[in-house]
C-alpha cells in the first residue's frame, strides 16, 4: 500500500489537475491503513488515517466507500470502548444500506449486535441478532424462490421449444408421407400408362397384321 501511495503521490505531483479524479483511490488507501492498524491493535494510528481520509470524502465519492468510511469509524470507536459512538456510526451505515442493500444491511445489524455484546449489553445485542437472522432467512427464501422461478421459467421455455420442435417434426413427417404417397400414386399411374401403351401397341400390330393378311387373301 505504501508503494501504491508513493506512486499516486508522484503521479499527482506531476499532474495536479488529476487529484480530484483519484480521490476515491486515496480514500480507500487511508481506510485500508485504518483497518490494518485496528486489526493490529493500534487505534491511535488508525484514527490518524481516518482523519486524513475525510479530506477525500465528498458527494461524488463511490457509495460503498462512504459506507466503508463510517464502518471504519465504528470499528475504531469499538476498539477504544466507545460503544455508543460505534453504534451511532453503524446506524449511519444502516440508514445508507436499508433501501437497496438488504444483505449488507443484515451484516451491519450483526456488527451492531457484536458491539453491544462486547459492551456486555446482551439485552441490546440479542434483538439485533434476531433481526439480522430474520432478514438473512427472508433473503435466502426470496433467493430460493427466485431461483425456483428461474428454473420453472427455463423449464417452460425449453418445454415450449421442445413442443415446437415436435410440431415441426410432425409437420415434416406429414409432408414426407404426403410426398411418398404422391410418388407411389405417380408410380402406379406411370406403370398403368406403360401397360396401356403396350396393350395399344400390341392391338395396333395385330390390326396391321390382320389387314395385311386380308390384303394377301384378296
Amino acid at each position: 500500500m505504501q508503494e501504491l501511495e508513493n506512486t499516486l503521490h508522484n503521479h499527482i505531483s506531476a499532474n495536479p489537475t488529476l487529484k480530484a479524479g483519484f480521490a476515491d483511490v486515496y480514500l480507500f488507501n487511508e481506510l485500508f491503513y485504518s483497518y490494518y492498524y485496528l486489526n493490529t491493535h493500534q487505534p491511535q494510528q488508525a484514527y490518524e488515517h481516518l482523519v486524513k481520509s475525510k479530506e477525500y470524502l465528498d458527494e461524488n465519492t463511490y457509495f460503498m466507500y462512504k459506507v466503508l468510511y463510517f464502518d471504519t469509524f465504528a470499528k475504531y470507536y469499538q476498539a477504544i470502548g466507545a460503544y455508543q459512538q460505534a453504534s451511532d456510526y453503524i446506524d449511519t451505515t444502516l440508514t445508507m444500506l436499508k433501501k437497496d442493500f438488504t444483505s449488507d444491511y443484515a451484516e451491519q445489524l450483526l456488527e451492531k449486535a457484536r458491539i453491544w455484546k462486547q459492551a456486555g449489553q446482551s439485552g441490546k445485542a440479542i434483538p439485533l441478532y434476531e433481526q439480522a437472522l430474520a432478514i438473512k432467512d427472508s433473503t435466502a427464501t426470496v433467493l430460493s424462490n427466485n431461483q425456483m422461478a428461474q428454473i420453472q421459467s427455463k423449464y417452460n421455455i425449453e418445454k415450449t421449444e421442445l413442443d415446437q420442435k415436435r410440431e415441426n417434426n410432425r409437420i415434416q413427417l406429414t409432408y414426407l408421407i404426403f410426398i411418398f404417397v404422391i410418388l407411389i400414386l405417380l408410380f402406379i399411374f406411370m406403370a398403368r400408362l406403360f401397360m396401356v401403351r403396350k396393350a395399344l401397341k400390341y392391338a395396333e400390330n395385330e390390326i396391321r397384321k390382320n389387314n395385311r393378311k386380308r390384303a394377301e387373301d384378296q
